[in-house]
């Protein structure tokens, strides 16, 4: 309670005990779409990690369950709409035998402003990464867009000009050598989509 005003104050970001989930994390998990629209409106941030995901990779990862997919595409977009702020870093891991850790190129440091299209979770995966290895190809389409309206972090032009960060953003690799495409190549969802998209933003494939 604010002592001058008497007005309640709520942190919108406050994390629980157990998982460090903030609210945006839980509303997520829960697919609820109207708490999660509420809670961005009100100024909730983008850029807290739960267990090292950061709100963009947990509604992509809600995607795996072909139930849930439309709810997936519709967080994307609505998360995809707000700029993040300073990235935290998490020291919680989450990575498995199936999902090997991926890294950022070394200029986007995880301690600047970015789009959620760049951010990278603790295991230094994409929100494209995971999407192209789950086949979620309207998720992809929408990142990548995201990538071409917004210049990658520390790309920034100074002379009023545009960058295209979609060919950067595409060709992210993991400590691997893995781009998004090596990913959707290791997924089980192999129809030949994703590299369609891929040769519809004209960029070089390996």
């Amino acid at each position: 309670m604010n002592p001058e005003t008497g007005a309640v104050t709520v942190n919108l970001n406050e994390k629980d005990n157990i998982f460090e989930c903030a609210p945006l994390h839980v509303a997520l998990l829960y697919r609820r779409i109207d708490a999660l629209q509420a809670l961005l409106d009100a100024g909730a941030s983008v850029n807290k990690c739960c267990e090292g995901l950061f709100p963009i990779h947990v509604a992509v990862h809600m995607g795996a369950y072909s139930a849930f997919r439309e709810f997936c595409k519709q967080a994307v977009e609505l998360l995809l709409a707000r700029t993040a702020e300073v990235s935290e870093p998490s020291n919680t891991p989450h990575c498995t035998v199936l999902h090997p850790p991926l890294t950022l190129a070394a200029s986007l440091s995880t301690h600047i402003p970015r789009q959620a299209t760049y951010q990278v979770d603790d295991c230094n995966q994409t929100a494209l990464h995971m999407a192209a290895e789950r086949g979620l190809v309207d998720v992809a389409t929408l990142l990548i867009t995201a990538a071409a309206a917004v210049a990658p972090p520390g790309e920034e032009p100074t002379d009023g000009s545009t960058i295209n960060g979609t060919k950067i953003l595409l060709g992210m690799k993991d400590k691997n050598g893995n781009t998004p495409l090596h990913a959707y190549a290791q997924g089980q969802y192999l129809t030949g989509e994703m590299v369609r998209i891929y040769i519809s933003h004209h960029l070089e494939l390996y």
